[in-house]
Order: C-alpha cells, then structure tokens, then sequence
C-alpha cells in the first residue's frame, strides 16, 4: 500500500473510530436517574439529584477537548420552560468527575475541573427553553461513582 493511501486508511479508521464511540452516546435513550421540569425561576434551587457517574463511552468523541467517559444514555434530563439570565449544572463528588451537556439546540458541552476543584461545571446565559440530557462521568473508563447533579439559576451557586 502507498503511503498516501495508507494515511488516507487510517484517517477513515480514526473518523469510524469516533463516529461509533459518538453513536454509543445516545441522547434519544431514557435517562438512568430520572428527569424533570424547570420553570424559570423555579423555587427550591439549587435543585439536587443523585447520580451514578461513569461510564466506557469517551467524552472527546463527541467533542475535541473534551475529558472523560459516560455511560450510554444520559443520566438526567432537564425539560427547560422560561428564561433567566443562567442557568449552571454542576456536578459535586469525591472523586474526580466530568460533564456532558446536550443542550436543546443539539449544542455540545463539557467540563472536567471548575473553581479550584475537581468538579465539573457548566454555566449557559440565558439558555433556551426544551431539552436538556445530561451525563455525568469519571476521568477513567469503566469507573463509578457517587455524585451530585445540581441545577441552579443563581450566580452564587457553585461547588
């Protein structure tokens, strides 16, 4: 095989590589944990669940620069209803997690390390109305852990 022809093999082995790692993180799957409906402004914020981090899918499959690896589907879903001017997730645990956030318009993000800490947030201003899937993951593959997602629409709020 040439080399030109060689490269181009392993370029294409690499994007089929990626494509499925991608197609293994499946927002059309029901979140494991649960979800729910927040309304702008909503009381009781933050709003806390508890979730099982991890997961074997990489995280920087569905975006360069991204860290970490998340199970299947998400582990919580957020319906949105309203505006306010932020709205931040973020994680908190003992051992060190990620985040993946797929917001209504199909935009990724991500977080591994925010504040000082070792845990991940996530800040959107003024983020949409509709669907929010979320993964919380650990920086290892095939690692659980414990931790907090958290939902609040105050700056003040963070781990």
């Amino acid at each position: 095989m040439k080399k030109s022809s060689l490269a181009c093999f392993a370029g294409l082995t690499a994007l089929l590589v990626a494509t499925s790692a991608f197609a293994r993180i499946d927002f059309t799957l029901n979140p494991r944990e649960g979800e729910t409906t927040l309304r702008a402004g909503f009381s009781g914020d933050p709003f806390l669940v508890i979730v099982t981090a991890g997961g074997s899918n990489n995280v920087s499959s569905v975006r360069s620069g991204c860290e970490g690896f998340v199970a299947d589907a998400p582990d919580y879903r957020v319906r949105r209803e309203g505006v306010s001017t932020l709205l931040r997730f973020y994680v908190t645990s003992g051992e060190d997690t990620t985040l993946l956030i797929s917001d209504p318009s199909g935009q990724w993000y991500c977080s591994d390390d925010s504040y000082g800490t070792r845990n991940p947030t996530i800040d959107l201003s003024n983020a949409p109305e509709g669907r929010y899937d979320i993964w919380v993951g650990t920086r290892w593959p095939d690692r659980s852990a414990q931790a907090v997602l958290s939902v609040t629409e105050a700056e003040s709020n963070h781990p």
